[in-house]
């Protein structure tokens, strides 16, 4: 009696070890896709990242010379105001075009929101 008992024992401590390695298996190739769909979403974001650094630039280098027309016509505080922030923006956007790609998403977000800034000082 005792021997079916330990044997029965025995045969249900195998039968868990072999679901928890089957569990285990699964667990390891989950996370594994896992990892792997982290990677994909990661390169994803750099790329729209590159392609929003890439569509800043342009559309900067394409307002430079509007804006430089738009504060000629000021007069005042208001030419001086503006004067200022586009030299900054230019700072801005110099820094912005040297940097590499990690450097470069730090400095995105100021950039835009200084070249909106100037482009409402001047009217555009």
């Amino acid at each position: 009696m005792i021997r079916k008992f330990v044997l029965g024992l025995g045969a249900c401590a195998v039968a868990f070890l072999a679901v928890g390695c089957d569990k285990a298996t699964s667990t390891a190739n989950s996370s594994t896709q896992n990892a792997s769909n982290m990677e994909q979403m990661a390169k994803r974001g750099a790329d729209a990242a590159a392609a929003t650094g890439g569509d800043i630039k342009k559309n900067v280098e394409e307002y430079i010379p509007k804006i430089e027309e738009k504060i000629k016509t000021l007069t005042g505080d208001k030419a001086k105001q503006a004067g200022d922030a586009f030299t900054a923006l230019k700072k801005m956007f110099d820094e912005f075009k040297a940097a590499p790609a990690d450097k470069a998403k730090e400095l995105l977000a100021p950039l835009v929101a200084k070249f909106t800034e100037v482009k409402t000082m001047v009217g555009l």
